[in-house]
């Protein structure tokens, strides 16, 4: 009895058996399989809810502005003149940088310090490039303002943003030859689906980048939204690798030898941080992951061509988030049809808005 009572303790120790093991190693990694796209939607869940807040705090700050001046901050502001003779007053035009919208509402999002130091440049004077003289003198930021970026979005360290405001229906310059969105600026098609029958200029959005003292575009006050404040976009997201390329180039938060950064971001009027339209469908894609060039081609992607590149994208799976004029933050879906989605980019166009699938 004594050695039958030792075999059997020498049995009872022994560990798992392999199958034993292989079954608890799939076990494992099917729980995992199951966590981690679950932990994924969590976190991009929180990413969505902290994009929609950022532009959420974007959209009370031009209301801010609107309430404190009077009138919307320019979508981006030119030091120059625009001459009767057709061409510029004084020494030059576009170089005469006075900022773009997110330059004008930094006061309302408690950054009042960074705009007086900018401002001391020459704002609101003219003939003078104050972004360029706050950047000699190193006053802009190395890093993008914490609201700027949304946090599914790629190339958090640019200084440029991911917001845009919307400047409604239109491109400028069909510098590549592949424009596929180009007959939503033809009156004729236009009537055909039920938009106005005008050209796509004024634009019809809420910002646009080319203001100048005495003109410009874009409405100045509440009262230009007839289509009212609910159905009207008024900013909303873009890549930074995926869209204009002046937004990429011109975030560059690499330092150069003398410490300032490469590039001027979103403060400069310029950089593609001003405006983008509802011409092109929302998430339109546009060139490979981290491919940035400056050509157009392939042209059906071609990173350098406004007529693909000048949409709103996001990371968020099946659309992006935008800030209407109210003030109020949607998610919408890329498959939300085209027409109707133009409705919602236009602030006049006495249409009934558009509807969100």
């Amino acid at each position: 009895m004594p050695a039958l009572r030792f075999q059997y303790r020498r049995r009872s120790a022994t560990g798992f058996t392999l199958i034993e093991l292989l079954v608890v190693i799939a076990i494992i990694a099917i729980l995992i399989g199951l966590l981690l796209p679950a932990v994924q939607k969590v976190r991009e869940a929180a990413a969505r809810m902290k994009c929609q807040n950022n532009l959420k705090q974007l959209a009370l700050a031009v209301h801010s502005h609107h309430d404190g001046q009077g009138k919307f901050p320019p979508g981006g502001k030119l030091g120059s003149n625009w001459g009767s003779s057709g061409g510029w007053e004084g020494d030059g035009g576009w170089q005469h940088d006075q900022g773009s919208w997110h330059l004008y509402v930094l006061p309302y999002m408690e950054q009042e310090p960074l705009y007086r130091q900018i401002a001391q440049y020459g704002l609101g004077q003219p003939n003078i490039d104050t972004i360029t003289r706050a950047w000699w003198n190193f006053v802009i930021p190395k890093t993008a303002l914490p609201y700027q970026h949304c946090p599914s979005s790629n190339h958090q360290h640019m200084i440029s943003s991911t917001y845009i405001g919307n400047q409604g229906l239109g491109q400028e310059g069909d510098i590549c030859g592949f424009n596929p969105f180009g007959s939503f600026c033809d009156p004729a098609y236009l009537r055909s689906v039920g938009l106005p029958g005008v050209a796509c200029w004024p634009m019809n959005g809420m910002f646009y980048r080319g203001e100048w003292p005495g003109g410009g575009d874009g409405p100045k006050t509440f009262s230009a939204v007839t289509d009212g404040t609910s159905n009207t976009i008024m900013i909303g997201e873009t890549l930074l690798d995926k869209g204009d390329p002046h937004a990429y180039w011109g975030g560059n938060a690499n330092l150069r030898s003398d410490g300032r950064t490469e590039g001027r971001g979103f403060l400069s009027f310029d950089t593609g941080h001003a405006h983008m339209g509802v011409q092109v469908p929302i998430n339109y894609p546009v060139g490979p992951s981290g491919d940035v060039d400056q050509g157009c081609g392939p042209d059906n992607r071609g990173l350098s061509n406004w007529q693909v590149n000048n949409g709103f994208k996001s990371n968020h799976i099946g659309g992006a988030n935008f800030a209407f004029a109210d003030g109020s933050v949607r998610f919408i879906p890329q498959a939300i049809d085209h027409v109707s989605y133009i409705k919602l980019g236009l602030r006049s166009d006495g249409l009934p808005p558009g509807n969100l699938p």
